[in-house]
């Protein structure tokens, strides 16, 4: 296994710029434009407000890596897919079929290292052979997915043979202690600062998906969110009410579960405007 490395984001170029962006569009919500987005998120594992700011929204200096292959950030195209601990079938497999498609095309699938859609993001990417993926842990790397809610040493050795573990934390950090649920919210606004797209396959509502949305707006990306609207068909009801709360007020565009012709279509295209 590779060693731990310390990456200084602060020295990319896409980290000032992604400064401004913040800084227009929390004074755009302030001004209530877009009405429909707010600067509080109300968590409903803690029932706790959030107040969105620079401070909670922007990309820290610097993170830990550990893997044998570090993305060039700011110069890579990463796709984040993100979504509920505990998805239905329908959910988990097309979360895994996304990542392995995305992977098929050359993108680094970015996800949490959670269990549901987190893992199927991941195990999606790794099963294509030229698949990479990043997992941003609320734990030090060094942990690998120990006490990451549950253990995987087989998915942590593929990720960091394959891709990388990315934490903020250093390893005097507690692990799992009582800041362990915050540390999973302050790691959304790293899944979504070093992606450039963020796809929201099966989510509740304001849950820790919708929390990534909304930091992921505010940093200028650009939010899908599976529309599940044919559910005709469907053994198991999935989780729809995070994904039609971020449609709902314009932070999301939808795609259908069943087109992933156009899903490629949308990340070409953002593809051809980054280079």
């Amino acid at each position: 296994m590779s060693n731990e490395e310390r990456v200084f984001l602060a020295d990319l170029k896409k980290y000032s710029s992604l400064e401004k962006t913040i800084r227009n569009n929390l004074r755009r919500v302030r001004e209530r434009k877009p009405k429909s987005i707010n600067l509080s998120f109300t968590h409903k594992w803690n029932g706790r407000d959030t107040e969105y700011s620079l401070e909670n929204l922007m990309l820290p200096e610097s993170v830990y890596a550990k893997g044998k292959y570090i993305p060039r950030l700011g110069k890579d195209m990463c796709v984040a897919i993100c979504g509920t601990l505990s998805p239905s079938y329908h959910g988990f497999r097309l979360a895994e079929r996304i990542a392995c498609r995305m992977a098929s095309l050359g993108y680094t699938i970015v996800s949490g290292g959670v269990p549901g859609i987190d893992t199927a993001a991941h195990m999606g990417a790794l099963g294509h052979e030229k698949g990479s993926t990043i997992a941003v842990i609320p734990n030090p790397v060094k942990f690998g997915l120990e006490k990451n809610i549950y253990s995987s040493r087989l998915l942590t050795s593929l990720i960091i043979e394959r891709g990388c573990l990315i934490s903020e934390n250093t390893r005097y950090a507690t692990v799992a202690g009582k800041t362990f649920n915050e540390r999973l919210l302050e790691r959304d606004r790293i899944i979504a600062g070093l992606s450039d797209v963020l796809i929201i396959v099966e989510s509740s509502e304001n849950s820790a998906s919708v929390d990534t949305a909304k930091r992921a707006w505010l940093q200028g990306k650009t939010i899908l969110a599976v529309k599940w609207d044919d559910r005709v068909g469907l053994r198991h009801e999935p989780k729809i009410s995070g994904n039609v709360q971020l449609l709902a007020c314009n932070i999301a565009t939808p795609i259908e579960r069943n087109d992933l012709a156009n899903l490629e279509t949308i990340l070409e295209r953002l593809r051809v405007q980054k280079d």
